[in-house]
């Protein structure tokens, strides 16, 4: 079965300026970032009438006009995934208690403002840990989104917080765990210890797609500032994944014009660029992704995968993220239709 996913980040103005070293407390960090994106990809989503996930932080729905834009996406019949209750980017290397805390305090956040609960998460700045994983699986969750297995991504990161120690500006983020880079390509259960291999964990991986031979990921960030003759090629290469999961965040969708403070735009460049520019090119590419895959919610996609059948198991992913074989395969297109 290929299927495809559509999922958005929430992260605010305050979470831009602490991976930047910006203090919060010399800018305006008031919510502007989702109350314009959410709606503009609402009205891109409806009318390719596919859905999509939007992963929202607990304490941002604190604003009114946050959750206002996280409600109405979610009565649009939209998923709504847990981002944490904080979006403390060491979230994953807490304790077990700290990090059950943030789990629950943002899950309580959501079902307050849009009477459902969630079932899928994923984790600030994309860092996972069995301590992680275990308090999800404790907690009923059906899934996290959070393995990002894209070398570029990982290298072009560990470069910008080495230049910004040297420039002795302190980020909140962090790189994580090299390994990340070995996880499967596709869909698959954890291993209890070793999250970046296959094991028996109730809990289900959807991670972030790369491409495969370049590994550059399907995120809003490579949609926005590669030339289209850069990505189109790309596109192309996608096409050999089964599974293809699109990540964006709000920044993609939004500008200065948007109220977004200077020093941040200065700092995060593909704010620079006009909302309407980049919105053009998601338009484009999700044209195409609806086109090739049936779209669903990550929560949808999980739901297909019960215990034993059809997560992958095979080395690295391969061109079948669904893994286990053709009769694996047969088994969860049959479970779709």
């Amino acid at each position: 079965m290929r299927a495809a996913c559509v999922n958005i980040d929430l992260d605010e103005v305050v979470h831009y300026a602490r991976i930047h070293g910006i203090d919060p407390a010399t800018i305006d960090v008031a919510p502007a970032i989702t109350p314009a994106a959410l709606p503009r990809l609402a009205e891109i989503l409806d009318r390719l009438s596919i859905p999509g996930t939007a992963f929202t932080i607990g304490e941002c729905l604190e604003t009114e006009p946050v959750a206002r834009a996280v409600r109405d996406f979610a009565a649009a019949g939209h998923e709504i995934g847990n981002h944490s209750h904080r979006h403390d980017y060491r979230m994953s290397a807490r304790s077990l208690p700290e990090i059950g805390d943030e789990i629950d305090r943002g899950a309580a956040a959501i079902e307050a403002r849009t009477g459902t609960r969630p079932v899928g998460f994923r984790a600030p700045g994309y860092n996972v840990s069995p301590a992680l994983f275990r308090a999800l699986e404790a907690r009923g969750y059906l899934y996290d989104s959070s393995v990002f297995p894209s070398a570029p991504y990982y290298l072009a990161r560990a470069a910008v917080l080495a230049g910004m120690r040297l420039a002795g500006r302190q980020s909140h983020s962090m790189a994580g765990p090299a390994t990340v880079l070995l996880a499967p390509r596709g869909p698959y259960r954890p291993h209890p210890e070793e999250i970046f291999a296959r094991g028996e964990s109730r809990l289900v991986e959807l991670p972030i797609s790369v491409a495969p031979v370049t590994g550059l990921p399907l995120i809003g960030t490579a949609i926005t500032l590669l030339p289209w003759a850069v990505l189109r090629p790309h596109l192309t290469l996608f096409r050999q994944r089964r599974f293809l999961n699109l990540e964006l965040h709000g920044a993609d969708l939004v500008d200065e014009s948007d109220g977004l403070p200077a020093e941040v735009v200065r700092r995060q460049r593909d704010l620079a660029i006009p909302a309407a520019t980049k919105l053009q090119r998601l338009r484009r590419v999700l044209e195409w992704l609806s086109g090739e895959y049936p779209v669903v919610t990550l929560a949808a996609l999980a739901r297909r995968y019960a215990p034993g059948d059809g997560v992958d198991r095979s080395p690295r992913g391969g061109a079948s993220p669904e893994g286990g074989g053709a009769a694996a395969g047969r088994a969860v297109e049959a479970r779709a239709k």
